[in-house]
């Protein structure tokens, strides 16, 4: 066997298998447990450990030293939109159906351009936010922040989904909905593109009947083409016949992205 054949089956045999550097497109924590995938599919023989809906799966365990610094290094990664480079361990570790990760190399002198990853940005649609790596439910989102964080963080886009009446024909002047649940935090209304929040309807002054015999009309939304269309329509009721629980709706900017909500690109 000659030198160059020793190499040769030295790599070929070798427990530690390295992936494409790649972008991480996905980051979660589950438990002790962090698991993520990559833009880029894996090119080298999966072990035979790894379950048919995890095969571009990593897993690292949080629990040791070693995966706790490559855990660091992802986080890292996401929040500047940088590339990895994966070396597998050849088995299943952390959890027994997902490929375990030896090592991560973090790819520090690559030149950045624009990452592809869907980041979060301020309603302003300027300010950066972070970059998200998850999304376990509709409107529910996990980022990491473009500060770098230990944990991602999450964004929940909250929907104010009670129609919204007005006591003008245009729907232009102040806002009622009529909720059981006044006081709660601040819910995004996409009928009038702002965080509102319910004012208190034993309040006199909030109230929408107090208007006695003033028309009522709705801002209704029509779906059109995957969004909806707002038309301000005549109820044919008058503001007496609404209940106690009809109040004003006022401005509550979000903390997180302003007065607006925030924005996916």
């Amino acid at each position: 066997m000659t030198y160059r054949q020793t190499i040769l089956l030295t790599i070929l045999f070798s427990p530690f298998l390295s992936n494409a550097t790649s972008q991480i497109k996905q980051l979660e924590v589950q438990g002790e447990t962090a698991t993520f995938t990559l833009s880029a599919p894996k090119t080298h023989t999966i072990p035979s450990c790894v379950s048919n809906d995890n095969q571009n799966k990593w897993a690292i365990n949080l629990n040791s030293l070693q995966g706790q610094a490559m855990y660091s290094l992802l986080v890292t990664a996401v929040s500047k939109g940088m590339e990895v480079d994966v070396t597998s361990a050849n088995r299943c570790e952390a959890l027994p159906n997902v490929e375990q990760a030896a090592y991560v190399a973090l790819s520090v002198n690559q030149q950045v351009q624009k990452s592809q990853i869907p980041a979060l940005y301020k309603s302003d649609g300027v300010t950066k936010l972070g970059n998200i790596v998850g999304s376990p439910a509709h409107h529910y989102y996990y980022y990491v922040p473009i500060e770098g964080a230990k944990i991602p963080k999450y964004y929940l886009a909250s929907s104010a989904n009670n129609p919204l009446f007005f006591l003008d024909a245009q729907c232009s002047g102040q806002p009622y909905i009529n909720s059981h649940f006044p006081g709660n935090p601040p819910a995004y209304s996409q009928a009038i593109d702002l965080f509102v929040w319910q004012t208190n309807y034993l309040v006199d002054d909030n109230k929408l009947n107090i208007h006695g015999q003033a028309k009522v009309y709705e801002l209704k939304g029509t779906w059109v083409n995957d969004g909806y269309q707002y038309e301000c329509t005549d109820t044919g009721k008058v503001a007496s016949e609404y209940p106690i629980t009809a109040s004003k709706v006022v401005p509550s900017p979000h903390y997180l992205c302003g007065e607006s909500a925030c924005i996916i690109k």
